[in-house]
C-alpha cells in the first residue's frame, strides 16, 4: 500500500485510528476482549 508523504496528505484522527489498528489489532483486541468477558462473567455471577 503507498502512502503519499506525510507533507502532502495532513494526518486525520481517522488515520491514527486506522494505523493503530493495523499495527497491533491482535494484542489490542485480545485484550479488550479479555476485559469485556472478565467483566460480564462478574457482572453476571457476583461473587458470594
Amino acid at each position: 500500500m503507498m502512502v503519499p508523504p506525510l507533507s502532502e496528505r495532513p494526518v486525520t484522527e481517522e488515520d491514527e485510528e486506522q494505523f493503530r489498528r493495523e499495527t497491533a489489532p491482535r494484542k489490542y483486541t485480545l485484550r479488550r476482549r479479555w476485559a469485556d468477558y472478565r467483566a460480564e462473567v462478574k457482572a453476571r455471577r457476583p461473587k458470594g
